[in-house]
């Protein structure tokens, strides 16, 4: 079973402890630090969709033993520990156990969400991790980290050097135009009823 405690916990990692990680480069930046890429939008970050390596979340303390980090999106991003094991292996392999069983609570809290309102999103696929990799004038949902991760209609927008992005889809169904505000609600587009700016999407 793995322990929850604060950085500051007697067992819990220190500082040093967090800079102990073996590897360099991505990989090992992405454990110390967390997510680089500053394209990607906030709003749909979860550490469930996050690509890792074996290396991910893996530190090793000054005794020699190895613990493991996976952050809970559903307690705002907190961190949850692995016990201290012998070997890196073991902390791989307790680390992956206890990411599956964050990302299983996490899915099944957001298809809780999805099955509230079946009809909005009955046949919408789930949008990629990164908008990037989404086609152009398509309609998918994403699970927004600003507001408890309740699913919304999306759509990928390309904001030129930030790069493509999640924006709100109108709610007319299967219309792939970006909704505005209106009211201080973002739900339909100008053809449907709301106020909006047709983006580059492609």
């Amino acid at each position: 079973m793995a322990t929850t405690h604060p950085p500051t916990h007697p067992g819990g990692p220190t500082q040093e402890d967090r800079v102990a990680v073996l590897g360099t480069g991505q990989a090992a930046m992405t454990a110390r630090t967390g997510p680089t890429d500053v394209k990607r939008d906030v709003s749909d970050m979860s550490s469930s969709e996050e690509k890792e390596d074996d290396a991910t979340g893996v530190y090793q303390v000054k005794s020699g033993k190895w613990y493991g980090v996976v952050n809970d999106c559903l307690q705002g991003r907190k961190s949850l520990y692995t016990p201290h094991v012998a070997t890196k292996a073991e902390a791989i392999r307790d680390r992956v156990k206890l990411k599956a069983e964050v990302d299983a609570r996490y899915w099944k809290h957001v298809q809780a969400l999805l099955d509230t309102d079946p009809e909005r999103f009955a046949g919408v696929p789930r949008g990629p991790y990164n908008a990037a990799d989404a086609e152009a004038r398509t309609v998918y949902w994403r699970p927004n980290f600003r507001d408890k991760h309740a699913p919304y209609l999306a759509v990928k927008v390309n904001h030129g050097k930030v790069g493509f992005r999640w924006e709100p889809a109108c709610g007319e169904r299967g219309c792939p135009k970006v909704a505005k505000n209106v009211g201080g609600k973002k739900e339909f587009c100008m053809t449907h009823g709301g106020r909006c700016v047709v983006r580059r999407l492609d």
